[in-house]
This record gives C-alpha cells, structure tokens and sequence, in this order.
C-alpha cells in the first residue's frame, strides 16, 4: 500500500513540476521572450500548440493570411517565429548575395535529424554541399536539356489528351480534369528523371500514387508537428510510437512510394543516353565534383516528389480560374487558336513566347501557389534587419507565401484573376502590384531548380486543352476552399468539355 501511495506522490509532484514549468513558460514568452515586441494572436506567442493544431486542421496558410490581414506585415505565429509579407524579406531571407553576410540556414527537424537516404539529396544538403550539388545538377535543367526532353512530354501529353477525351466521350462531356492532371504530372516527372513514368494514364493499377502521396503528406505534418512541440513538452517524445521517431518523414515519403531504386542503379551503371533528367547527371558528373549513386537516387526522388503535386496544382489551378473568367478564357483561346493552326505547332519552344498563356499561369500561381504555407530559415547567431525589424538570431522565420500573395498591401483587388497584371502593358489599376512579392518557386541559390521544366510540362498541357475544347465549370463550390498540408489538398475538378469546331 505504501508502495502504491509512493507512485501516486511521485505521479502527482511531476506533473505539478510540469504544470509550473509550463505555466513559466507561457509567461516567459508573452512578456519576457525577445519577440514579445512584435504583433500577432496571443495563444499564438503563448505556445507552439495553437500552431500546431492549425496545421493539423489544415488552415495554416489561409491563417496566416487572416492574421496579417489584422497584424501587419510582420506576425508573430508562434514564441519564436515570425511571418512576413513584404515583398523586400524575399532577398534578406532567401538571397543574401554578399559574401560577409551570414545566410539564413534552412529549419531542420533537430529534435530527430534523419539518417535516411533522402538527406544525401539538395533538400536537406548545407550550403556547400547544395552548392555542389546544384551545379551537376543544372545541366540536366539547362535550355539544350529541355528541348531533348520534348519528344518524352509530347508522348504523355497525347496520352492525356486521348484519356481525356475517351472519359469525357463516356461521361456526357464531364471530365474531372484534376485526376487527369495528377496522373500526367506523375508520369512526366518520373519519365523525365527517372525514364521510367509511373504509367499512371495507361495503366488504371498504377493510379494510386497521388492518393498515397496525399495521405504522407499528412503524416508528415502530423509528425513534424508534434516534433515541434516535443522540446516543449518532454513526456511527448516518450509517448509518441519509436518506430516514427526514429525515421525521418522524408523516409515515409520514400518508403510509401514504394520506389524500385535498384533500376535507378541499373541505368546509372548503364550510362543511359536517353535525354532525360539522370543521363545528363551520369554525362556531367565529373565536371564539377561528382555525386555518388546514393545523392543521385536521392535527388532523383526528390524531383519526383517537388515536382508532381506541385505541377498538378498549378495545371487544375489555372484551368479552374478560366472557367470563372470568360473574358481571360476568351483571350487566351484567341492566343492559342490564333497562333497555333496546327496542334503540331504546339512545342515548349513555341509556347514559351504565348505572353497571355504566361500572364495566366503567373496569376493562377500567385491566388493559389504551389507552396502556399513558405519555407522556414532561421536568422544567423548575430541577429539581421528584415525589414527595418530587428530580428535576434535563432528565431524562425519565413515569407508566408498565401498570406503575401493575397495581401492588398502588395496587389490591387487580390482575390480576383487578372493576368493583364503580368503584362508588359498592365491595366492602370495594378500598376501599383508589387509583383516581386510573389515567388511561386522561391528565389536565391535554393530556388526551384525545376522551374523551367514544369512551366513547359503546363504550358504543353493547358494550350493542347484550349486548343481542342471550350471549357465549362459545373462545380457549385468554390475549388479554392481546400486545406493544404504543406502542399493543397485538391479537390476534384469537374469540367465539362466541348469539342471546338474548326
């Protein structure tokens, strides 16, 4: 009895102990903490949880835009982090261009750095080590690289067409043209880096892959979120299950995909020619340093995994944006159809001088950007101005990539589409956009190293789509009221077809 009297005693002092140190630090940070100057919610400042907890409700994005609608364009959305929307913390967080200036360093897990493969990629690489990276990498993203991948994106860009319209041929002229787009951007990316596509158009056992990949990202903002908050509550690391603890998210992300990496070694040792992403890495490899098998498996998988939800998104994005806009529709129907007599004539090449197609895409980007929740960095030890802020070092920070695209401070009438804003002839009432505010593939040494790829594989799909048909929304609701988890959770996309006659 005394015994069981002793566990409930040492039970009841420990969480008094945890209750009174809980409670100091929730004091600490609204009143003591170095960011208690700055603005925000203060259930925000008091704990990480709030932050936490939007998250996992998939709302942070569209949060950070409701606070800094009401806060500014500086927040504090957690104890030690801030949010900014202007458009001038793009270079102090993410470009530092002078050399006797500290970098910002990305916001790694710390609390359970990963050991898994996936961390020899860009991703997860330091400075020196992307850098070297990065320049092997390049060739295979450079204009002559891109034009040898063409024949590989006109090949699946006919298998959708042709999927497309069977489904809509059997569906009254319905198509949901999300799932369709999911499917290409799979097959593409794997293609073009791998050279092996997931065959997610042409074999229906195949089409899994987006939905698995949606359901990781939520594990992975389960588990990074309770990550967060371990350090602040030291009996969450015991209660959280070991076998999550000691594999990075990345890891589930690999491990989910299922990927066969042992044909990624096969065409390494093959020395492949094809004129995909990893032939030009095998051809470069030895110009600038080398990367062993391992960082190029890893950055191979890294492509597939940036570069499938986020071309997805921005395909159904600018498609959904049309069918709400008939005048943009029109314009930009007359731009294809006008140019492009023959579908023969739509090459990347071609399309990459469609200035209204661009303008669409720049818009559909910036209400709905691939990444819309920003990529953490963490302020150097001596501290920086961002902003004419004084930010200490080690805090938090990130450009909430929503939250500044939407914000009327950087863009007239915000929520509305209106690609004449991109044009070298804007109408009178934006040209007081600040339009560097919006950073679809972020800016700096870690921007997207994809970025001209994918802009092809959109422009490639979306002008054969205005090409071929006139496009009509049934949906009822609003496409854009998704959740994100770190990426959009996207809904279906239901579009009615309608075969232009020539």
């Amino acid at each position: 009895m005394a015994s069981h009297d002793g566990k409930w005693a040492l039970f009841w002092v420990s969480l008094t102990i945890l209750a009174t140190w809980t409670f100091l630090q929730v004091i600490y940070n609204l009143f003591g903490h170095p960011l208690s100057r700055f603005a925000g919610p203060r259930h925000f400042a008091a704990s990480r949880i709030p932050y936490v907890y939007t998250s996992f409700s998939g709302r942070l994005a569209v949060k950070f835009h409701e606070l800094h609608t009401e806060y500014g364009s500086v927040v504090r959305t957690a104890p030690n982090e801030l949010s900014f929307i202007e458009p001038s913390a793009w270079r102090t967080i993410y470009d530092r261009k002078n050399e006797h200036q500290t970098p910002f360093r990305k916001n790694y897990d710390s609390f359970n750095e990963t050991r898994s493969q996936i961390r020899r990629s860009m991703y997860l690489a330091g400075d020196q080590e992307h850098a070297r990276m990065r320049k092997i990498l390049s060739h295979a993203f450079s204009p002559g690289a891109l034009r040898s991948q063409e024949p590989l994106l006109q090949k699946h860009v006919r298998e959708l067409m042709e999927g497309v319209d069977h489904e809509r041929l059997n569906n009254k002229g319905i198509v949901d043209l999300e799932k369709w787009y999911s499917w290409i951007a799979f097959d593409m990316i794997g293609d073009t880096s791998f050279g092996e596509p997931f065959n997610c158009i042409s074999e229906p056992d195949h089409r899994s892959w987006p939905l698995m990949l949606s359901r990781v990202r939520k594990v992975i903002t389960g588990v990074s979120g309770l990550k967060s908050i371990a350090p602040s509550l030291p009996l969450l690391q015991y209660l959280l299950p070991g076998s999550i603890l000691q594999k990075s998210v990345l890891q589930h992300v690999v491990n989910a995909l299922a990927f066969d990496l042992g044909k990624v070694k096969d065409r390494i040792a093959s020395k492949p020619s094809r004129g995909d992403v990893l032939s030009s890495i095998v051809q470069h490899n030895h110009e600038n340093g080398s990367l062993d098998d391992t960082e190029i498996m890893a950055n191979a998988s890294l492509f597939i995994l940036a570069g499938t939800e986020t071309v997805a998104t921005l395909l159904s994005a600018v498609t959904y944006f049309l069918t709400q806009n008939p005048g943009a529709l029109r314009n930009l129907a007359e731009e294809i159809r006008g140019n492009f007599k023959d579908e023969s004539l739509l090459t990347a090449q071609n399309l990459a001088h469609t200035p209204y197609l661009t303008a669409c895409l720049e818009e559909a980007m910036r209400l709905v950007p691939p990444v819309p929740e920003g990529l953490p960095r963490v302020t150097p030890p001596e501290g920086e101005y961002i902003c004419g802020h004084w930010v200490p070092g080690g805090t938090f920070v990130q450009i909430s990539t929503l939250a500044a695209n939407l914000s009327l401070s950087n863009f007239t009438d915000p929520l509305s589409f209106i690609p004449e804003r991109w044009l070298a002839t804007s109408p009178h009432s934006c040209t007081s956009d600040r339009k560097q505010a919006s950073q679809p593939f972020s800016t700096g040494p870690r921007n997207c190293i994809g970025q001209a790829l994918a802009l092809s594989e959109v422009r490639l799909v979306i002008a054969k789509i205005i090409r071929r048909y006139d496009l009509r929304c049934i949906m009822q609701d609003s496409w854009t009221d998704q959740p994100t988890y770190l990426l959009w959770d996207r809904k279906p996309l239901l579009v009615e077809l309608i075969p232009v006659i020539d």
